[in-house]
């Protein structure tokens, strides 16, 4: 389920660039537009390491890489390689967007920190042969929070925008 995981959860990455983009104004906010351009990267690395993970479990026209010592050891170097880099990308990501946010005052400014925090996670994460898996996967979920964070202020954001909008239409019928 991992390689599976991988691939949704960079296409669900992918879906979301625009929303940030746009969300939290990242054309006049310099370090927004470089996080955000920083998560748009790691989409397709993202979906390379579900593909190449998947190649650990599933053969592909009945090659097995496992049965291969040597190829398995490239496969599985690769592997962790892309992902080391995909971790040292969203930790910049996260630094930027949360710098960013705390600096700017105008976004939550916990979530500003809760960005600081996930990207000093990710350096963490990056390294994942020095620190115990509890840690690791402690990290992760500290970059999971802190999307689901702004996914969640960028939602509720909008459905205010729309509140207002409808309540001013109302408001000049009458």
């Amino acid at each position: 389920m991992v390689d599976e995981c991988l691939v949704i959860g960079a296409v669900l990455l992918a879906v979301s660039v625009p929303g940030l983009w746009q969300g939290l104004d990242a054309r006049r906010r310099p370090g927004i537009a470089t996080g955000v351009a920083l998560i748009a990267l790691t989409t397709p690395v993202s979906v390379v390491l579900g593909v190449v993970f998947g190649r650990l479990v599933y053969p592909a026209y009945g090659i097995a890489v496992a049965d291969d010592p040597q190829t398995l050891a490239l496969v599985v170097t690769t592997w962790a390689g892309a992902a080391h880099a995909v971790s040292l990308v969203l930790m910049v990501a996260g630094l930027a967007i949360g710098v960013a946010m705390i600096r700017d005052r105008e976004d939550s400014t916990a979530l500003g920190v809760l960005g600081v925090a996930a990207g000093g996670a990710q350096f963490i994460a990056a390294y994942p042969w020095l620190f115990p898996i509890a840690v690791v996967t402690g990290c992760q979920i500290v970059l999971a929070a802190w999307f689901a964070g702004i996914g969640m202020s960028l939602l509720l954001r909008a459905r205010q925008r729309l509140v207002t909008h409808h309540t001013a239409r109302a408001s000049s019928r009458r």
